[in-house]
């Protein structure tokens, strides 16, 4: 085990423990498969309550085909015992449409650590960081071509006998 993840532990008992009025923690982890996503936002309320939830927005971890990342989300002071928790990923940052969410709920009671998984999947076959357009929030027309400048957003070439011209934007 790195050396590194035992203080993780040990902080995280003594945050969920002591130092957040031990109303209990949901230990959230988010898998995502056929894509590495630029941005991923995961939130956490009460099911049965109103309000807005907590969320936090995480870089993309993991291989272009996939990985995943782990957060605790406390249960606030005032809410019930089962939360919503979701999870959103996006291109390239969290101010684009989402290429792929999901949420469940999961039981957290006062000084327990319940666990949750969520998985997220879309597909980027040329894993150029660009999702396949057949996704909804996807951009990517071609998804099969993986030429390294193929993807949008990238200085687009025209190309005439003779001679290229480059054009910016798409």
């Amino acid at each position: 085990m790195p050396p590194r993840l035992p203080f993780l532990f040990t902080l995280l008992a003594l945050l969920v423990t002591g130092c957040r009025g031990n109303d209990g923690a949901v230990k959230l982890t988010v898998s995502y498969s056929g894509f590495k996503p630029g941005c991923i936002r995961v939130g956490v309320k009460d099911a049965q309550g109103p309000g807005e939830p907590r969320t936090m927005e995480l870089s993309g971890k993991g291989a272009p085909t996939g990985g995943m990342v782990t957060v605790a989300a406390f249960r606030e002071a005032g809410w019930g015992t089962t939360l919503t928790v979701t999870a959103e990923a996006f291109e390239t940052d969290c101010s684009a449409t989402a290429v792929a969410a999901t949420s469940g709920t999961v039981t957290v009671n006062p000084g327990d650590v319940a666990e949750k998984e969520l998985k997220l999947e879309a597909t980027d076959n040329d894993q150029d960081g660009y999702v396949s357009n057949a996704n909804p929030g996807g951009t990517d027309c071609d998804d099969s071509n993986t030429g390294a400048g193929r993807h949008p957003g990238a200085q687009e070439a025209l190309q005439r006998p003779g001679r290229q011209l480059r054009r910016h934007g798409g």
